[in-house]
């Protein structure tokens, strides 16, 4: 069957500043090469329009609105008129409704994915059912999830292993003439619990009473924004903490940046920690999902395990005190992704 004949679904939940959107963005912009791209969108109102306008112009868009009824015939009638086409389904939601439509019309390739390297009691129970009894295969972005899926009785067979791809890849930056003595330490990433902001800012306070001159920039948005303001101000370290809601300019705040922290409780293969690394910052971290996969200790970073606060510490002073290795490390880091998570590794 010819490349450009083959029809190429490839459904996610939102079209929000996540990291599975942005992984379903760019798979569907590396597919366009050579096949028909429909993206589909199942809430169809939850657009970003940085992340739409990245959306390669003969794309297709599908936006779904109305009842989860009504959005349910318009994909069975979509599915049963292109029987051949191939679907690529980002998250629990488009994963279980994509396999249903799948059996139900005859659709030759339903795929999903996986992108978290640990699930909830309830969703590994769905998520196994889904993947064993209603699609060909799973896309996994973390080798640990994999792991962890098949203890939990998910068909091994049926896994399948592509890390994240980052594009474009800018080009390394190298700080030695930096003007600005202030040291900035960035977070990104969804204001949520498992992100552990309260223990970042934690790690932020110890450090601020040594005198260190830092500042501490966390991005994002989420429901947990009020929760993180409230700790910033019992700590009293307001003057050295930014938080920035969701900015256009992210790409300024990774070039203005000398060291990443993520302190996540667990993570798949982590968007927020490639980005960093394409823009040649040291990233230290906790040693969860695919992190270790990431980060090589002592060479572009540093991950830690059991949240012990006082070896993060001495690791930001270390690579805040060592200049020459902390740039190092950072250039460490951009080769590191570029050789081993650029878009060529995605295709």
């Amino acid at each position: 069957m010819e490349k450009n004949k083959v029809q190429i679904f490839i459904f996610t939940q939102t079209l929000l500043k996540g990291g599975a959107e942005k992984q379903a963005v760019l798979l569907a912009n590396t597919l366009n090469r050579g096949y028909r791209v429909n993206l589909i969108v199942y809430y169809g109102s939850k657009l970003d329009k940085t992340l739409k306008d990245k959306i390669d112009d003969n794309i297709l868009l599908t936006t779904l609105k109305g009842s989860p009824l009504i959005k349910f015939i318009y994909l069975w009638k979509l599915f049963r008129n292109n029987k051949n086409a191939i679907l690529f389904n980002y998250l629990l939601l488009p994963n279980f409704i994509g396999g249903l439509l799948s059996k139900l019309t005859g659709l030759r390739y339903s795929v999903g994915g996986v992108r978290s390297a640990v699930l909830s009691k309830n969703k590994i129970q769905i998520e196994r059912f889904i993947h064993n009894r209603l699609n060909v295969y799973t896309i996994f972005n973390n080798k640990l999830g994999i792991e962890s899926c098949v203890k939990n009785g998910f068909n091994r067979d049926k896994c399948i292993y592509i890390p994240n791809a980052l594009h474009p890849i800018p080009e390394a930056i190298d700080r030695i003439n930096k003007d600005d003595k202030t040291i900035k330490i960035l977070s990104v990433g969804r204001f949520e619990q498992v992100k552990n902001y309260p223990f970042a800012l934690s790690i932020i306070k110890e450090l601020l009473k040594q005198n260190i001159e830092i500042t501490y920039i966390i991005i994002g948005w989420g429901k947990e924004e009020e929760t993180i303001r409230k700790l910033i101000s019992k700590y009293g370290i307001n003057n050295s903490v930014q938080v920035v809601i969701n900015p256009s300019n992210l790409n300024d705040y990774y070039k203005g940046a000398d060291l990443f922290l993520q302190t996540s409780k667990f993570e798949g293969l982590s968007n927020t920690i490639m980005e960093a690394m394409s823009f040649s910052i040291p990233v230290i971290a906790t040693n969860v999902g695919d992190n270790k996969e990431l980060i090589k200790n002592d060479y572009s970073g540093y991950f830690i395990s059991d949240y012990n606060s006082e070896l993060f510490i001495n690791k930001i002073n270390y690579l805040i005190e060592n200049p020459e290795k902390r740039i190092a490390f950072g250039l460490n880091a951009y080769n590191r992704l570029n050789a081993n998570f650029s878009l060529s590794k995605f295709d």
